[in-house]
């Protein structure tokens, strides 16, 4: 499958939609963590996720499934817990995010990508864990907002950090609150002010945030200039039957 230069796919699956016979697509360590899971909904929503990532990186590379490398060893500590990369093919970058039954990837040409997804949940006691979230300057502007308002901007904040530090690959290494966003009034003109583990351009960084079907928030951050978004589901694969 091609993607071009400056386009971003995102495919959404759903974790509840699942046949026993996608265990076949994993990889042995991925069986292995696959029977790790204790309950069937943990269970189904590693195997779909896993087997459906396999699948897209086969169909973009061309590389049979069986010979696709997926390495997540960690730089720090060499355990398997860092971003995952595809060794024989360098130039497809992927990120893998999920909420309740709504798995998306994300799949970019050449440059680091991270995506993320979160449902919104209108009773979560967001303004508990909001210092930890946001920057000085961020929780100056949220604490002026609304009730509804601040129920979003905290949605917005935490998937757009997240879906960055995916793309360089730090996670939980960078505290949020140490990261500045600035947006428009329509969360659509979004760049970053302040990225200490960030060491190149913050120009260099596109991010866009949106409400996917009705409920959830996505976010996703490249490191380049960000041309299309173009979205896929699983329907868009089905007729590939050799992997369904």
């Amino acid at each position: 499958m091609e993607i071009k230069s400056g386009e971003c796919h995102i495919w959404r699956f759903d974790s509840n939609e699942v046949t026993p016979d996608l265990i076949n697509i994993l990889s042995k360590e991925e069986k292995t963590r696959y029977l790790n899971y204790k309950y069937i909904k943990d269970k189904n929503r590693f195997l779909k996720s896993a087997a459906m990532l396999r699948i897209l990186l086969s169909f973009y590379t061309g590389i049979s499934l069986e010979k696709l490398i997926i390495s997540r060893k960690c730089n720090e500590c060499d355990r398997n817990h860092g971003k995952p990369i595809l060794i024989n093919c360098r130039e497809i970058n992927f990120s893998l995010s999920y909420s309740k039954n709504i798995v998306v990837i994300g799949i970019y040409k050449n440059f680091e990508i991270g995506v993320d997804i979160e449902w919104i949940n209108n009773d979560f006691p967001c303004e508990e864990v909001i210092q930890s979230i946001l920057s000085y300057e961020e929780l100056k502007k949220h604490n002026a907002l609304g009730t509804n308002e601040k129920l979003k901007n905290f949605y917005f904040n935490w998937t757009i950090k997240e879906s960055l530090t995916k793309a360089t690959g730090q996670g939980l290494n960078e505290s949020f609150n140490n990261i500045s966003i600035e947006r428009d009034n329509n969360y659509e003109s979004i760049q970053v002010v302040n990225y200490p583990g960030f060491n190149n351009d913050f120009h260099d960084i596109s991010i866009k945030s949106m409400i996917f079907e009705e409920n959830y928030m996505l976010s996703l951050a490249v490191f380049d200039s960000l041309k299309t978004i173009k979205f896929y589901n699983e329907s868009d694969i089905s007729k590939y039957t050799e992997f369904m």
